[in-house]
């Protein structure tokens, strides 16, 4: 009998009852968090902050929303008429990261607290920012770049310097989803390239870039978990939920067989 690894506390999205849900997962089973016909998406578990943080549009336009760790009392956390998303935590959890049009068509990233105060703007320019996420000290933040062409970027905030750096800085590539590993060191990243997409690392300061997969179907929406194992879906006739030992590199599937299940997000 194989072994199998252990299963990761996890958040994600899932369709299998004919809408976009969340759900919970770890070693115990799956729970449905959100029960709402409008779209559930973008789940981030902060075990800090006791919450977890998503998308939707169940007051008529993109918000963010907070709930309990259990699905427990969900609550809006913005409420206008701007494309909010990609909520994550500060690592101290009182604050949400976000990426949004408030400042006009394209996407800046702000800062939030947890009870809806204190917006705060930390970029304000003409290219679009979205898919932000903290280092574990919370000084740099490390986020996706559009270019006017269209070509994805991998850049990173130093938010001491009040500096941007382009990280990646790839003509042949387009990254998503960065995340921090555990200590700091490297950033995660999924990548396009002709058709495809896989999972790559990077140095914290732009050295030493590795591919971690080569297929099959499309990868992406990886998660650093606190173990030092990646969750990240993967699209070939259906979107799945796999875990990935960077010991070993050998992929686990965790969820979606049968059904479409998507953005995985490790409680940190």
């Amino acid at each position: 009998m194989i072994d199998l690894p252990p299963v990761p506390a996890i958040v994600f999205v899932s369709e299998r009852d004919g809408d976009a849900e969340i759900y919970r997962m770890d070693e115990s089973g799956e729970t449905r968090l959100t029960n709402h016909p409008a779209r559930d998406s973008k789940p981030c578990w902060s075990r800090a902050a006791g919450f977890i943080a998503f998308v939707s549009s169940r007051n008529g336009s993109s918000d963010l929303f907070l709930m309990g760790e259990n699905g427990e009392n969900p609550r809006p956390l913005t409420e206008d008429t701007f494309k909010d998303g990609d909520p994550t935590f500060s690592p101290d959890g009182k604050k949400v990261l976000f990426s949004s049009t408030r400042q006009g068509k394209h996407f800046d990233l702000f800062l939030i607290d947890t009870d809806g105060q204190n917006l705060q703007a930390l970029t304000n320019d003409k290219t679009s920012k979205f898919e932000p996420a903290f280092s574990p000290d919370g000084n740099k933040i490390a986020f996706i770049g559009l270019s006017a062409d269209g070509k994805t970027d991998l850049f990173v905030l130093d938010r001491e310097k009040e500096k941007i750096e382009n990280l990646s800085n790839s003509p042949d590539l387009n990254e998503h989803a960065p995340c921090f590993s555990p200590d700091g060191k490297r950033i995660l990243y999924g990548a396009f390239k002709g058709g495809r997409s896989d999972l790559w690392t990077i140095g914290a300061s732009g050295e030493g870039r590795e591919r971690l997969t080569d297929g099959p179907g499309l990868i992406g929406h990886p998660c650093w978990c606190p173990d030092g194992k990646i969750t990240f879906e993967r699209l070939e006739k259906k979107k799945e939920i796999w875990l990935l030992d960077l010991v070993t590199l050998v992929p686990t599937l965790l969820s979606g067989e049968g059904h479409q299940d998507s953005d995985p997000c490790c409680a940190r």
